[in-house]
């Protein structure tokens, strides 16, 4: 384990050798593939690929080696673990992210691509209920936000505070991509758990264009949200 965290190769190649047990766990769970990723050296990852470890073991957090490799960026890895076991792009971390979670987070859109290729679900929840959707629009990435629609993501999810991607959106006055999930909702009058709808946040934003694109798109201004505001009072 020490040979693979530090990158000694020529080390890892004499534990090759001499059988060394690929099977083995820190204390954190994580295993030589997953440390061998977590240090980003492609050649060190490669190298501990041919020693045949175990692809699909997790460490504490639940992580599999693909978790990891998704958040640091890395699509050639990502894609050799996917050829050797393709059940990965499926399977939840204890906070139910799967690897297009991650790779949303990292705003890699080779990684997206690569995943959604895979059949990964595009409308998986985590612990918090955001589905990838939610976070490509938090990270502003409108490449994502667009391609992960085109694969059919729902506009509509919305997450443990009832609050869907253009809530946030909207928060973030993030135009282009307002524009994106405007266009492929029935509806932009969606109310959050406080009965909120993207039109009282942009008021309470007070970003003006951002109140006129929302009216274009036909949001109703006197929707009253729990405290009996409208939001264009």
């Amino acid at each position: 384990m020490y040979a693979v965290a530090s990158g000694q190769q020529n080390s890892i190649k004499q534990l090759s050798q001499a059988g060394a047990d690929t099977k083995t766990q820190n204390d954190a769970g994580e295993s030589l593939l997953h440390v061998a990723i977590q240090r980003g050296r492609k050649e060190i990852i490669y190298q501990v690929l041919q020693m045949n470890p175990p692809i699909g073991v997790t460490d504490s957090h639940g992580n599999t080696v693909l978790h990891l490799a998704a958040t640091n960026g890395l699509v050639d890895v990502s894609g050799e673990l996917i050829w050797q076991m393709k059940s990965l792009v499926k399977i939840g971390n204890r906070r139910h992210e799967t690897p297009l979670h991650h790779a949303v987070k990292a705003k890699s859109v080779e990684l997206v691509r690569l995943f959604l290729h895979h059949e990964a679900f595009a409308e998986s929840h985590d612990e918090n209920e955001k589905t990838p959707l939610h976070y490509a629009v938090e990270v502003e990435s409108q490449e994502i936000v667009e391609l992960l629609l085109d694969e059919s993501a729902a506009p509509c999810s919305r997450d443990k505070d009832g609050k869907m991607p253009l809530h946030y959106a909207v928060d973030l006055a993030s135009k282009g991509i307002i524009q994106a999930l405007a266009e492929s909702m029935p509806s932009v009058d969606a109310k959050d758990k406080n009965k909120q709808t993207p039109l009282h946040y942009a008021v309470k934003s007070a970003n003006p264009e951002v109140v006129q694109l929302l009216l274009a798109h036909k949001a109703t201004a006197n929707t009253k949200d729990r405290a009996g505001k409208v939001p264009l009072e």
